[in-house]
């Protein structure tokens, strides 16, 4: 793994909208999903399929205006190869100041079909983002299932890709997760590698599960090119 401390949050508008993503489904979720059982920790690809550790030196923080942010986190970025998983999903595109309603909405229909579809949640909800913006977010909400499910309305069965990933995760408040996708494509830039798809953030433990912000826990993942 190659550790990368993350540098200043820019351009702001960019983060707000990133927190607001985060915030509103981890927030949504843990309200919606209330009544289904917390959705476990993604399964792990075998040992053999991960990279060995890189003794990269960290990269020093550029600093903040942010009293808060004095301290940048250093971030352990690693590969894994994983298997497909099946999944529900939907695909919404919809204002920041909507994204609250839409996670609730669309969550209170995923976690309730599968369970009558006697599946259970077999990972953490996840959003892919295909744009997001300070005007517009389109963004897959999903949740990991048991087994591959038939599509029903909006609800879609599709799967989350096999193959190669880099990942970080990401613990403590929302508002500076864009500073682990800055610290993931910064080593797949170093690297020479070339992302496949949209990136995810899978949210392990959140506000339904835990009172403090310091232990939310967020794995941001980028599918990448083999080889």
């Amino acid at each position: 793994m190659e550790q990368l401390n993350a540098t200043r949050d820019t351009p702001r508008a960019r983060l707000s909208v990133r927190w607001a993503v985060a915030l509103a489904v981890a927030t949504s979720c843990s309200a919606a999903c209330a009544k289904a059982p917390p959705p476990a920790a993604p399964p792990k690809s075998p040992d053999t399929t991960r990279q060995p550790p890189e003794s990269t030196p960290a990269e020093p923080s550029t600093g903040s205006d942010d009293a808060t942010t004095l301290a940048p986190p250093t971030y352990e970025v690693g590969t894994e190869v994983v298997e497909a998983r099946p999944v529900v999903e939907v695909r919404v595109e919809v204002a920041p100041n909507e994204l609250s309603r839409k996670f609730a909405e669309v969550f209170g229909a995923i976690y309730p079909y599968v369970a009558e579809q006697g599946a259970t949640p077999s990972g953490a909800p996840y959003g892919c983002y295909h744009e997001f913006g300070p005007d517009r977010v389109v963004v897959d909400i999903g949740v990991p299932v048991s087994q591959a499910l038939p599509p029903s309305g909006d609800l879609k069965s599709t799967e989350l890709a096999a193959g190669p990933i880099a990942f970080t995760t990401h613990v403590g408040s929302y508002q500076h997760l864009q500073r682990a996708h800055d610290a993931v494509k910064r080593w797949i830039d170093r690297n020479g590698k070339r992302v496949l798809g949209v990136p995810c953030d899978q949210y392990e433990v959140g506000p339904g599960q835990v009172s403090e912000e310091s232990r939310y826990r967020t794995r941001v993942v980028y599918w990448i090119e083999d080889g």
